[in-house]
């Protein structure tokens, strides 16, 4: 829950003063490093106040805890994951970590990109598939895209029936991609678009383009 969490230093001393001389702790956080590289706006969730790659979650348990821990990243769906020992780390404190990535900068090439994609295909039908990874682009760029062409797609059954604030289009299920097929899907989810296209029946879809945000950013 550490990216929840808005006081990050007491509430990692609070947790490592609940732990047993031999504890351990686990943690896992989204891994935000590809996010960065792409410019992709959809990692800014309303509900987190902290995102974190690899190497700055490190940096953070190092900081506050100074304990011996063991950070990776997950080999599906872009996650780190740490373990965490009472034993004292004995390596230097280290530093909040800068990285290369002018993220900033990246996010308005990025944008552009996906202006241009919608721009491009205005006269075509296409379903969003995880709308609410689009929401962030979505909103900045809503002058440039024609709403009655496009349908929100997602497989979570809570969403479907509800809708994105400031956009009257109801999220449907995939089954809704078959009933009325459109000329292209766009794949909003990074880090599950692999598997979301390995799960769309293609042959319902009668050769229907499938997009995904990785190819246009």
């Amino acid at each position: 829950v550490l990216e929840h969490i808005e006081g990050l230093e007491e509430f990692l001393c609070q947790v490592k003063k609940k732990l047993s001389l031999d504890g351990k702790i686990f943690f896992a956080v989204p891994d935000c490093e590809t996010y960065i590289i792409y410019g992709d706006l959809s990692m800014f969730l309303h509900e987190h106040f902290s995102y974190f790659t690899k190497d700055t979650f490190r940096s953070i348990i190092r900081k506050f805890l100074k304990m011996k821990d063991d950070v990776e990243k997950s080999k599906y769906g872009w996650l780190s994951y740490a373990s965490v020992s009472e034993k004292e780390n004995t390596e230097n404190e280290s530093k909040l970590c800068k990285n290369g990535y002018n993220y900033k900068a990246q996010s308005v090439k990025s944008l552009k990109k996906l202006r241009e994609y919608f721009i491009d295909n205005a006269k075509q039908k296409i379903s969003i598939y995880v709308p609410s990874r689009a929401f962030n682009a979505l909103y900045l760029i809503r002058d440039s895209i024609d709403f009655s062409k496009i349908d929100f797609i997602d497989d979570n059954e809570m969403l479907q029936g509800t809708f994105i604030p400031g956009f009257d289009i109801a999220i449907k299920s995939r089954d809704a991609l078959y009933d009325n097929i459109p000329e292209r899907v766009l794949i909003m989810s990074n880090s599950f678009e692999e598997a979301i296209k390995i799960n769309i029946d293609k042959s319902a879809l009668h050769g229907v383009k499938i997009d995904t945000i990785s190819e246009i950013l």
